[in-house]
């Protein structure tokens, strides 16, 4: 059983890695680039789960867990490389990982006099290359999420509960960061959208 379904994730992969190779370097159309972000990663998943599966072709929960830590590791980890970038150009890191219940601000820091909202988006490419960036998952749905988690945590500086650094700025600007990793965990692509929405 487990050939047949091995066989089956090699041909839909396959199909898919042709299908992308068509599109160029960069799919032309917001549904391509959708297309291309859902196989993308369901192949990466069904790759795992036939790497993680026993004699049956059943994946164990605990492999699926690993899935997930192995999410948060590179998360994390293309953070890292973020806020070694902006301490680099010598911006002030203010806060990293601020949560809410609504959700997660990845970095807050300051640039000169302007107060800088990021948001850090993290791809592990199959191969050294790869036909999106990581940047184009961040919709517009995120956008606005982004957008009222920065004006709840800019309530909270006047908070008398407030316990970060003292900050001063003129003005706020929302970048955008993508880190593409191959599978060693290597940067292959950095990129820095300053103003991005």
């Amino acid at each position: 059983m487990i050939n047949q379904i091995e066989s089956h994730v090699g041909t839909h992969c396959n199909v898919f890695d042709s299908e992308l190779a068509k599109l160029s370097v960069s799919p032309k159309t917001t549904r391509s680039r959708r297309w291309a972000i859902r196989e993308y990663s369901v192949c990466q998943l069904l790759h795992f789960s036939l790497e993680n599966a026993d004699a049956d072709g059943q994946t164990s929960v605990m492999a699926l867990e690993q899935t997930q830590d192995l999410r948060r590791f590179h998360g994390a980890l293309g953070e890292q490389i973020v806020a070694d970038h902006v301490a680099g150009l010598g911006w002030q890191l203010v806060a990293r990982n601020v949560r809410r219940r609504e959700g997660e601000i990845d970095l807050i820091a300051i640039d000169q006099t302007t107060l800088v909202i990021g948001e850090v988006k993290t791809l592990v490419a199959r191969r050294d290359t790869t036909a999106f960036s990581p940047l184009e998952s961040v919709t517009a749905i995120k956008r606005a999420r982004i957008r009222r988690l920065a004006v709840a945590w800019l309530s909270t500086l006047t908070s008398p509960d407030y316990e970060g650094p003292n900050i001063a700025f003129s003005e706020i600007r929302f970048d955008v960061f993508g880190v593409t990793l191959n599978a060693a965990n290597e940067v292959i692509s950095f990129d820095h959208v300053k103003a991005a929405f």
